[in-house]
């Protein structure tokens, strides 16, 4: 039995492996049309939760054929032991088991269906929560998605509330449908004129109870199982059946089957593709008039340059997505073609798109830098060989060993989650150096400049770009027209036209062309192709460089040869190769992401006791258990009856068959009379027996009692436990949201979402049920062991000893188990925030080829099987175990039988003797049941636990009230930074040293410097995110920062943050989620940010992919117009958008915020030329602090001036004399006040 049931839940796990896997390869293939609806959180619920349906589905699936076969056969035997009554207590049984579980499994069903709608949608608004946690704090939203959060939870509670009550009536089946079914054919049987006795009483329980163990316990199981199981199948079958990137009729690009493999170090030769599109048309949402790209012709031969600029939503990024196959082409013709006429014979024309080879490579750099979760090597390399000198030259042109020799590890440092410890420049140079090193035939690079310095936007463009993808086709994104005269072609791209195309020269006679470059007054900015900037690094330095590294691989690769290497579960993979300043050993990598904590050990009992006291007061934890115990005293009572009631019948019949020849002896009567309350009341006949229809009334009641009892404490307990879930979810997202950063900046995005996802999942559906079906079990065992005892008082003895060994065992057992499970929880996190990581990065993992793809479905794979190896442990250690209790159930069973052979024979009866046997019987098969489900709580518990641990997670100090501060104590705006040390971690180095200025109110500051420098983290500062690492003071409006409640901070300071977050809600919540301002208010406030045709009620889609990304920048504008707030910060607001919306954006700073401080962190010196102070930051302290025409003339050899002159010289020019204006324009304007 139990190697049928591992061998059964090994095929339950294969399928749901097999099931994950084909989730995950389908994800990798899904269209971005669906990506932008609600697939994200659906992917993590099939993979937490319906998936999980699969596991015990073919260890019961079989009993729906054994039951009706079961029912035959032991029916037979039945009818021939008591006749027609048989089919009485089959019919009650068949009642029961069939309609009725066959109702609940249906209503079960669909509860399931709408319960999985509302999973999603909740774990897709965590997903987002997680994802943008650091702008929810810095606007105090956390109130607001709290209530988002909850409303949802209490939606979908409501409905595990209706499931769990339906389980709780399933399960009161099993206690006492053997019971029923058995009274109805006792009735039916006497009522027909036959005489009860032990013989047929205690035949017809132990038959009745396997029926009842196969009908409604294994039966309904099955029926319950297959109904969600299908459910889930349906889900999967919907997932599986959406729309793919590739149908079968188009042309697979980027499934590059190579034909010969290059060896490592070898130069790929490839030829420049040239790209015609000819009337192109293709849209976002089908049917959608206009479309997103509206008869787009273009062409540009092979190894040219093409520079697309164009404002905001205007289609440049559709562009490139429908050359990746991203956006569906809708009408038009594309032509990718490699070779001149004749010499290819392979042309391939399928759903518009013509190519002549069968290895065109595509490289991608993404609008967005899309990290994983690894190293920086492993982020650039990509799947692809290790070459070390192209490596050194890619790194060189990208602007990165700068960055490596500032990172502690170097380029073996671990970016974290979503690149969470590098800055937004030092993301953006990665990846572009993850699509530069790619040897393709085509690079499509979506404004790689807009996150960095004007000086490191130069090399990039020049070095890169330009110098070393040279005689490569390349399709380059960008807003800096300063950068367009060296392009070979230029479109410029309006509402999804292109209105523009040709050379520079060509367009420069163009009044809209002339139009975009004036708004940024830069045309002439650019000198010859050959006039580069002086690199970080010189030839020689490189030289040298290349030859260390190449030494130090070989000792790295000749160590590895020799040693075993370790692996162990993680959210990473440390399989890379070393390139760092300095040489370091393989076991220095830094994590940035802590290890998840396992507990390890037995459960602790303070992990049930704050379950339940989340369920309910301690009178209600009193009633329930109440409620069990009375409940089981009405059942081990009526079983008790029963033999009483069989040994009367048996003593009767003797008395009436031999004409009192038979009478019974003075002790047996007395015996009889003893075993029962009844002796001293005068309720018994003549012959000192009760009455058979009083015996049929008392067990009438009992029975009754037994079914409403049963009934009613299955619907109490998941009550509690159902409040208990919403309680316990409610505390842990309360907990989370108010977390400091550096919980979320040490822990995966997967691993935070894998508690709200699988652990809630398993706390709301699989523990209540599990936990009642044990309780009831464990119950009636005990009831079984106090029966046995007052039947048989030798039994006290072996009771006690098998006790010990038994608790023993069990106790070893579960604590095996248990760590087994917290195994098998940690090692769920990585699945998830793989998934996660891969759904994010879909455009850029496509544009890598099949190679790509492969890898990181292996990479999934690797995962499943860490999880799979710790599922499978702890089946087979349930297995092992489930033997040796069964082992000592059958000693047990045989000590019940021997044990009577001691007792005194006057004092034993044919009831008493069946009642205890049949009893033992009973708990023999329930034993190693009852131990199972023991053993699945506790583990089951380990969610709970883990949830717990997330209750007591160290939070802010939100909530806590600010020391005597008006409602309006943020009235001027001033800030003042006295000594101040900042570091993310207490006990790390500082990033910001000896910070001391003061920004005056109303000042217009500017905060520049390299990538790196402490410029956000001046931000992150001002907004306590990291208090602990928090030193010195910082004042506003005279008022230490530590003194005001968070809350209070962080709604009267306004950000404009340099990753645009918006949430899968209505663009009205996005705008107002506290619902402060009217509907014309929010309507006014977009026409000024000109987002016209927008309705508040238009859904955003997950992450605002439906808006563009200047479209959402200025969507976060709308949000601070709306806060009037006297602070005004933006972190480098400006670098993805296009120099009209930017100007739009500087035009709405400067008239909506005149009186307000506005601190900028900016790339674009030109946006922030018109300070009042500009603030040069170096390695984390301020190395200049003045106006910035002050410090461009009266200082010419200062930071500043050298990062102004490194923009070159027309806008050098241009530069002075803008900050020579607005320097004079605001002493005429202090002169005159």
């Amino acid at each position: 039995m139990h190697h049928m049931n591992l061998a059964s839940q090994q095929i339950g796990m294969r399928i749901r492996v097999a099931c994950c896997s084909l989730i995950y390869r389908k994800s990798l293939r899904l269209s971005k049309l669906v990506l932008n609806s609600d697939a994200a959180g659906q992917v993590v619920n099939l993979l937490s939760n319906d998936v999980n349906r699969f596991d015990l589905l073919p260890m019961v699936f079989a009993y729906l054929w054994i039951m009706p076969i079961q029912i035959i056969i032991i029916g037979y035997i039945m009818w021939q032991i008591v006749g027609l009554s048989t089919f009485a207590g089959i019919g009650a049984l068949l009642l029961m088991a069939v309609p009725l579980q066959t109702y609940i499994s249906i209503i079960s069903g669909k509860l399931r269906g709408k319960i999985a709608q509302l999973t999603d949608r909740r774990i897709q608004l965590m997903s987002e929560i997680i994802a943008g946690i650091q702008v929810i704090k810095m606007y105090a939203w956390e109130k607001s998605f709290n209530n988002v959060i909850s409303f949802t939870r209490l939606s979908e509670i409501k409905l595990i509330k209706y499931s769990s009550y339906l389980r709780g009536i399933y399960l009161s089946l099993m206690v006492f449908t053997e019971r029923t079914t058995l009274f109805i054919a006792l009735i039916t049987y006497v009522s027909m004129g036959n005489s009860m006795t032990a013989h047929t009483t205690f035949t017809l329980a132990g038959y009745f109870n396997i029926l009842q163990m196969v009908g409604v316990i294994f039966f309904p199981q099955a029926l319950i199982m297959c109904g969600e199981a299908i459910i889930s199948i349906k889900r999967i079958q919907d997932f599986l059946l959406l729309d793919e990137i590739l149908n079968s009729t188009s042309m697979d690009l980027l499934d590059v089957k190579t034909l010969k493999k290059q060896p490592v170090g070898s130069t790929e030769i490839t030829t420049s593709v040239s790209v015609e599109l000819n009337r192109v048309s293709a849209s976002w949402i089908t049917g959608r008039l206009p479309p997103t790209l509206c008869g787009v012709s273009l062409k540009i031969n092979g190894g040219q340059l093409c520079s697309i600029i164009g404002p905001v939503g205007s289609g440049k990024s559709s562009l490139l997505n429908i050359l990746l196959h991203e956006l569906p082409l809708g009408a038009g013709i594309i032509k990718l073609l490699q070779y001149d006429k004749g010499k290819s014979s392979v042309v391939r024309n399928n759903g518009g798109f013509i190519t002549d080879s069968l290895e065109l490579k595509i490289s991608y750099a993404s609008q967005e830098p899309w990290l994983f979760s690894g190293t920086i090597r492993e982020n650039i390399l990509f799947g692809e060989t290790y070459e070390i000198k192209r490596y050194q030259e890619i790194t060189q042109v990208c602007s990165l060993l700068h960055d490596f020799k500032q990172l502690p590890k170097g380029d073996l440092t671990i970016v974290g989650d979503r690149g969470a410890s590098l800055s937004g420049g030092q993301r953006a140079r990665i990846n572009l150096a993850r699509a530069i090193y790619r040897q393709a035939d085509l690079y499509l690079l979506d404004d790689p400049l807009s996150a960095v310095d004007t000086r490191v936007a130069r090399h990039l463009f020049e070095r890169c770009i330009l110098n070393f993808l040279q005689g490569k086709t390349r399709i380059l994104i960008t807003h800096q027209v300063h950068f367009l005269k060296q392009a070979d072609i230029i479109a410029v791209m309006e509402h999804g036209f292109i209105r523009n195309q040709g050379s520079f020269n060509s367009l420069k006679s163009s009044n809209e062309f002339n139009e975009i470059l004036n708004q940024l007054n830069e045309d002439d900015t650019i000198e010859k192709k050959d006039n580069y900037i002086k690199s970080d690094v010189d030839d020689d330095t490189m030289d040298d460089e290349v030859k260390r590294i190449e030494d130090y691989e070989d000792k790295v690769f000749r160590r590895r040869s020799t040693m075993q290497v370790s692996r162990r579960i993680s959210t990473r993979s440390y399989d890379s190769h070393l390139f760092m300043s300095n040489v370091r050993t393989m076991e220095q990598v830094e994590e940035v992401v802590d290890d998840e904590e396992i507990v390890t050990g037995k459960l602790s009992n303070q992990v049930f006791i704050r379950y339940f006291r989340k369920g309910g007061r301690i009178i209600t934890l009193v009633l329930l258990a109440f409620n069990f115990v009375l409940s089981q005293v009405v059942i081990s009572g009526s079983d008790y009856w029963l033999s009483y009631w069989t040994n009367s019948e048996t003593a009767r019949s003797c008395i009436h068959d031999t004409l009192h020849h038979c009478k019974l002896s003075e002790g047996e009567s007395n015996s009889i009379l003893n075993n029962t309350l009844l002796g001293s009341y005068s309720l018994l006949d003549e012959d000192g027996l009760l009455p058979t229809n009083y015996a049929i009334y008392i067990y009438t009641i009992l029975i009754v009692g037994c079914i409403v009892l049963s009934i009613s404490r299955g619907i109490f307990f998941m009550t509690v436990c159902s409040t208990a879930g919403k309680k316990l979810h409610d505390d842990m997202f309360f907990n989370v949201i108010h977390a400091t950063m550096l919980f979320f900046n040490t822990n995966s995005y997967g691993r935070v979402l894998n508690r709200f996802s699988k652990d809630i999942g398993a706390m709301d559906e699989i523990l209540p049920k599990t936990a009642l079906e044990a309780l009831q079990i464990i119950l009636v065992m005990i009831g079984i062991l106090v029966v046995i005892i007052i039947v048989n008082p030798w039994m006290s003895v072996p009771i006690i000893i098998i006790g010990v060994i038994f608790y023993i065992i069990q106790r070893y057992c579960q604590n095996t188990i248990q760590d087994m499970k917290r195994l098998e929880s940690v090692a769920k996190s990585p699945v998830f925030s793989h998934v996660s990581t891969t759904l994010n990065g879909l455009s850029t993992i496509r544009s890598r080829g099949s190679n790509v793809q492969i890898m990181l479905c292996k990479q999934f794979d690797e995962y499943q099987n860490n999880h799979t190896s710790a599922w499978y442990l702890s089946l087979a250690i349930a297995s092992a175990f489930g033997f040796i209790f069964d082992f000592i159930a059958c000693i047990f069973t045989a000590c019940v039988c021997f044990s009577f052979i001691l007792m005194n024979r006057d004092n034993i009866f044919g009831g008493s003797v069946g009642l205890a046997i049949s009893q033992s019987l009973i708990l023999s098969g329930m034993l190693q049941y009852g131990i199972r489900l023991l053993t699945e709580v506790r583990s089951e518990m380990t969610a709970v636990e883990r949830i717990v641990q997330y209750t007591d997670l160290p939070r802010e100090p939100f909530g806590e009230p600010s020391s005597n501060l008006s409602e309006h104590w943020l009235s001027r705006g001033k800030i003042q930074m006295k000594s101040v040390f900042f570091s993310y971690k207490k006990g790390d180095p500082p990033v910001l040293k000896n910070l001391d200025f003061i920004l005056e109110a109303g000042w217009k500051v500017g905060i520049v410097g390299r990538t790196g420098a402490g410029k956000s983290s001046i931000i992150a500062a001002i907004f306590r995110l990291a208090d602990d690492g928090l030193q010195g003071e910082i004042l506003i409006d005279d008022k230490d920062l530590m003194s005001i409640e968070l809350e209070d901070l962080r709604k009267n300071i306004s950000i404009i943050p340099q990753q645009p977050i918006l949430f899968s809600e209505s663009l009205r919540y996005n705008l107002d989620p506290f619902s402060k301002h009217s509907d014309d208010d929010l309507y006014n406030v977009l026409r000024e940010v000109e987002l016209y045709n927008i309705s508040l009620d238009q859904r955003v889609s997950e992450g605002g992919t439906n808006f563009s990304v200047g479209q959402r920048q200025l969507i976060c504008l709308a949000r601070a117009i709306l806060r009037n707030n006297r602070i005004l910060i933006l972190d480098e607001a400006t670098a993805n958008i296009d120099p009209g919306t930017d100007a739009l954006i500087q035009r709405l700073i400067r008239s909506k915020f005149v009186n307000c401080t506005v601190i900028t962190i900016a790339h674009r010196l030109n946006t922030i030329i018109d300070s009042d102070r500009v603030l040069v930051m170096e390695n984390g302290s301020v190395v200049e602090f003045a106006n910035p025409y002050e410090l461009l003339v009266g200082n010419p050899d200062s930071y500043f001036s050298r990062m102004v002159a490194e923009t070159g010289e027309a806008m050098t020019k241009q530069l002075l004399e803008d900050a020579k204006k607005y320097h004079n324009s605001r002493s005429i304007s202090v002169h005159r006040t």
